[in-house]
């Protein structure tokens, strides 16, 4: 790139594994090259995570922001540059659905929250951790849990007085 005027050949160069749009006249129009990634704190572009992350490199729509390292599907982005493998998965498929890691909240099935997609969302339950997690409206409604389990109870007891009185009979 070059920041004057002139006739001479360009006299600046991007940083290593970057690239500039021709005519470009800053080092901030340099952008990471596919598999690299740009770290903000560092300044510099480096090597796309080896497992679960892509790194398209360039800069997102147009604007001058690096692309940052985004999770496949069925991983997750624990940091901005990590990600882990998610394993609760529904119909076989993983709740991750990838994504960047500024936007954690787009990266789950809906249902699901949080780091791994671990938790169920508000208005949605399950089991046991690991399980689907469904939403509250698909479980039966409160009044009827309470008549099936006092009918189980119901049951229950009156096929211990059965016993009891067969036992107290024999």
């Amino acid at each position: 790139y070059k920041s004057t005027v002139s006739d001479e050949p360009c006299p600046y160069k991007c940083m290593p594994n970057a690239a500039s749009a021709a005519g470009s006249t800053s080092r901030e129009e340099c952008y990471c090259l596919k598999h690299f990634y740009w770290h903000p704190d560092r300044k510099a572009c480096y090597a796309c995570p080896r497992e679960g992350v892509e790194c398209s490199g360039g800069f997102l729509n147009g604007t001058r922001t690096h692309t940052p390292p985004k999770a496949l599907e069925g991983w997750y982005m624990v940091a901005y540059d990590v990600a882990q493998q998610c394993y609760t998965q529904v119909d076989d498929k993983s709740v991750c659905k990838g994504g960047f890691f500024v936007q954690a909240a787009e990266s789950c099935m809906e249902g699901y929250v949080g780091p791994l997609c671990g938790a169920c969302s508000p208005g949605w339950t399950r089991d046991l951790p690991g399980h689907a997690c469904m939403a509250c409206e698909e479980l039966p409604a409160l009044s009827l849990q309470v008549i099936l389990l006092n009918v189980d109870l119901s049951l229950k007891a009156l096929f211990g007085l059965i016993l009891t009185q067969l036992s107290m009979g024999a």
